[in-house]
C-alpha cells in the first residue's frame, strides 16, 4: 500500500510540472463534471459544497513572501483525483492547464503534500519542509481540512531561482 502512495506522488509531480509549463494541459474542468457554479448546499456528512465556485467543492489558498498570490480553485473530481490507501491525491485547477494555477494535495496523514504551480512558480510543501496539515474529513466520500506552510521554498519556472514563501489554504471537496 505504501507503494501506491509513492507511485501516486511520483506520478503527480511530473504532471504538475508539465501543466505548469503548458506541455500537458489538464482536461477542461467542464468535461469532468466540475463546472464552476455556485456551491451546492451541504448535507451533513457529504463533504460539503466546498464553499466556492466548484460544483464538487474547492480550495482557497494564500501565498505571501517573495511571491504573492491568492485565490480559489475548484476540485477536479474522479478523472484526476482519487482516494486510495487512506488518503486523496486531489487536484484543484482552473481552466485547462497551461499558465493556470494548479494545486495538488495528498491527504494521507503519513505523507501529506501540497504542491502549487503555474507558469511563474512551483511550490512543494511537506511536513518535513515546515507545513502542518489538519484533516477534518478524509475518506472516500470527500476531503476537508487546511494546511499552513512557513518558509517554503518556491522555484521560479522562468529561471529556477529560489524564493521563500508562506502558503496556507482550506479545502472542502467531494467526488
Amino acid at each position: 500500500m505504501r507503494r501506491l502512495r509513492l507511485l501516486a506522488v511520483l506520478f503527480a509531480i511530473p504532471l504538475m510540472a508539465a501543466a505548469c509549463i503548458g506541455a500537458a494541459p489538464l482536461p477542461d474542468i467542464s468535461s469532468t463534471g466540475a463546472t464552476p457554479s455556485q456551491a451546492s448546499a451541504s448535507q451533513p456528512g457529504d463533504g460539503g459544497g466546498g464553499g466556492g465556485d466548484g460544483a464538487n467543492g474547492s480550495i482557497t489558498y494564500r501565498i505571501s513572501g517573495d511571491y504573492t498570490k491568492s485565490g480559489e480553485l475548484p476540485f477536479v473530481p474522479l478523472s484526476l483525483s482519487l482516494f486510495a490507501d487512506g488518503g486523496w491525491v486531489a487536484w484543484f485547477a482552473e481552466g485547462s492547464g497551461g499558465s493556470d494555477n494548479v494545486i495538488q494535495l495528498n491527504t494521507n496523514a503519513d505523507t501529506a503534500i501540497v504542491n502549487f504551480g503555474n507558469s511563474e512558480i512551483s511550490i512543494i510543501g511537506t511536513k518535513d519542509t515546515g507545513c502542518t496539515f489538519d484533516f477534518s474529513k478524509n475518506d472516500a466520500s470527500g476531503l476537508a481540512g487546511s494546511f499552513d506552510c512557513h518558509g517554503a521554498v518556491a522555484a521560479s519556472t522562468a529561471d529556477g531561482s529560489q524564493r521563500h514563501v508562506d502558503m496556507s489554504g482550506e479545502w472542502d471537496a467531494h467526488p
